[in-house]
This record gives C-alpha cells, structure tokens and sequence, in this order.
C-alpha cells in the first residue's frame, strides 16, 4: 500500500498491503455534485455532513460489506428500499441485500471493527480507517490526509502497514482511543442552541429515549449550555437551584420532565433557560 490514503478521483484499483484490492471510493464516472459531495465529507444522498447522522453500509446475505462506501444510515435505507430490479449502491453499482449500521465505537467497539474491516482480514488498512473517520468524525479531509500518515504509525505498532485488532484495542495510544476522544470533543461541540431548537437540544440530552429528563439529564445539559465545565462548585449550586424549583416543571410529579412539560410556551423547563440565558 501507498504511503498515505488514496485520492478521490483516481480511476484505478488501488493493490493495498497483504495483496488487499480496492476500488476507489468515488467511481471515475459519478456525477460532479456527487464528487463534491464525497470531497467534502457529505453524504452522497443527501448532501448533508456526514458525522451529523448514523452512518449505514451495504452488506450481503452473510453480513459481509460488498463495497467501501458509507451513507447516512436512513438514506441507505431509502436506497434499499427504493431500488428497482435489485438493490446496487448508488455510487459503484455494487449489489446488496441490505442495510446495516455502523455502531457508535464507544458502545460496540468489536461490531465497529469487523464493520470497518472491509476485506474481513481481522485487520484495518490506513484506506478504510480514512473511509470511516470521514464518514464519523466532524474532520476536514485535506487535513486528514496530512495527518493520518503520523497517526498511523502511532497505533501500527509492528510496522506492518495494517491495524490488528490487539492495536486497535490499545487502551492508551490505539485507533479506538483516538476515535473515542474524538467522538467526545465532537459531541461537546454539537450540542444544539436551545435558543434556536428547543426540541433538539431535549432530543440531544434524552440520550436514553425515553422521552422525557431525568433530573441528572438536566442538570448535564445546563451545566454544558452554561459552560460551567469541570468547575464542580457551579454544578453543585445548579444542582441545588434546580431541585429548588423542579416541581414548578415537574406537574406530574414523577420525577423527570416530559416533553410537554419541557416545551410548554412561557413557564416551561426551555422557556426558563432561553430567558436566563438571554439575561445572563
């Protein structure tokens, strides 16, 4: 294998380490807009940024990937299900069965693993860990590609131009460490504006579903609007204030607040932030 990622554009099979074979990522004949999109980290359906979604790839019946492309997850899913006479990626034509997402790495670091390994080598090649950082990760591409080369020789600890497993795993100075620092820096940085999107900013801090905030919920996400950071003084007299008035919020009295009760107009859990936040 070369040594750094290979370019978008280049119309050629690209042989990798280990006698490992690659189709370009974007096809010699995709469209410009198409092409753009891939340059710029975007998914190739939609056009929007892909680390702001799940990510899904293609995969056979034995579960296996049949080709190297990532999309958002329910875009991929709109392909499958919109395909006529077969399922093909949109991009290189390469038949399908189905759909299946790439698990966050912090949750399931071994399915993201097996996932990435595009050859099923139970290694990873610098092309398909660049493949999923852009496809995960909130990074410029041009940057990327002159980084990766110092990155990679930091986590290929036996020189041999592919990540085994036991490297990716290393706690300290491995790829999942890497990808898991940033997957944290990246969250911190997406937390949407509940001035702008009341709902997502609830949506963004129900990280279990459930519809509704605990009261620790909350207290993490005012402490992250308010930039309070570590400053664990702060927090504790957030903690206090709120248990204070909780149940000016908390009309049903059972111990979280429901989305109604978080977007009620005027007196509910948003409004009061919102108005705090613009007098602050």
């Amino acid at each position: 294998m070369s040594g750094r990622p290979p370019s978008y554009g280049e119309a050629k099979r690209m042989p990798a380490a280990g006698g490992r074979v690659y189709e370009q990522y974007v096809p010699d004949d995709a469209s410009r807009v198409v092409r753009r999109a891939c340059e710029h980290s975007e998914c190739p359906v939609c056009y929007e940024e892909m680390w702001k979604a799940a990510s899904g790839v293609f995969v056979n019946p034995s579960g296996k990937r049949t080709c190297p492309h990532f999309f958002h997850l329910s875009c991929a899913r709109q392909v499958g299900e919109q395909s006529r006479g077969g399922k093909h990626c949109p991009l290189c034509r390469a038949q399908f069965q189905s759909v299946v997402e790439v698990p966050a790495v912090d949750r399931d670091p071994d399915a993201w693993f097996s996932l990435v390994d595009l050859n099923g080598d139970q290694s990873l090649s610098k092309a398909e860990i660049r493949a999923v950082l852009l496809a995960q990760l909130r990074v410029d591409p041009v940057m990327l590609d002159e980084q990766l080369g110092s990155y990679f020789r930091q986590w290929d600890f036996d020189r041999n131009q592919l990540i085994t497993k036991d490297e990716f795993l290393n706690p300290s100075q491995g790829l999942l460490a890497f990808v898991r620092e940033n997957v944290r820096r990246q969250k911190e940085e997406a937390i949407p504006d509940i001035r702008r999107d009341k709902l997502a900013w609830f949506e963004y801090f129900d990280e279990d579903k459930t519809s509704s905030l605990e009261f620790e919920e909350v207290v993490r996400g005012l402490s992250k609007t308010f930039g309070m950071g570590s400053n664990v003084e702060k927090i504790q007299n957030l903690r206090e204030n709120l248990r204070v008035i909780w149940g000016v919020f908390d009309n049903d009295g059972n111990s979280s607040i429901d989305k109604i009760e978080f977007l009620r107009p005027s007196d509910g859990l948003a409004d009061t932030v919102v108005a705090t936040l613009t007098h602050s």
